[in-house]
């Protein structure tokens, strides 16, 4: 690492040089799991959680079934992809549309469906919790994991599915169970 640094620096090589080409499977794979978790810990502890217990010093929204579902959805990034493109504020006039992301063959399809199964599944697991009657009762930490876990299953399959065919195109085969 320290000869590609010093090399860099002595022979003014650009960045852009060192950047991969484009996504591929090799780079999507391993960046999936952060994404996940970060995405997964966005969704749970830090948008249910402040609802359920919210403190004297800040303001806060009712804890009931709908605020429960749609801050968690807002507050993640598809939220505002999703209301630029059916809104279609880039084209010179806005008229309704179906989002690009729910398009057949939509990029942030996983990405517009976990902001949605994801805290359901959290306030499943850990319910019944005020404003949300029916739950298994499992701790939070313990349901954090299990949302991490199918969140990461979830970014893991979509970076198989959207470049898989690069890796079996180029001779190396991906082995399925």
């Amino acid at each position: 690492m320290r000869k590609l640094t010093v090399d860099v620096l002595q022979t003014r090589t650009p960045l852009r040089t060192l950047l991969p080409k484009g996504p591929s499977l090799g780079l999507e794979f391993p960046l999936a799991i952060p994404d996940a978790i970060g995405r997964s810990l966005l969704l749970t502890k830090f948008s249910i959680l402040p609802l359920l217990r919210p403190t004297s010093l800040t303001p806060s929204l009712p804890a009931n079934p709908a605020s429960l579902l749609l801050v968690p959805f807002i507050l993640t990034v598809p939220f505002a992809s999703i209301v630029f493109s059916t809104l279609n504020f880039f084209a010179p006039e806005i008229h309704l549309t179906t989002p690009l992301e729910l398009r057949p063959g939509g990029w942030l399809f996983a990405d517009s469906f976990v902001p949605v199964v994801i805290p359901l599944l959290f306030l499943s697991l850990i319910g019944p919790v005020q404003g949300w009657g029916m739950g298994l009762g499992v701790g939070e930490d313990e349901a954090v994991l299990i949302c991490a876990g199918l969140t990461s299953f979830i970014f893991l399959g979509r970076a198989v599915y959207n470049f898989g065919h690069e890796a079996t195109a180029s001779g190396r085969k991906i082995k399925t169970a």
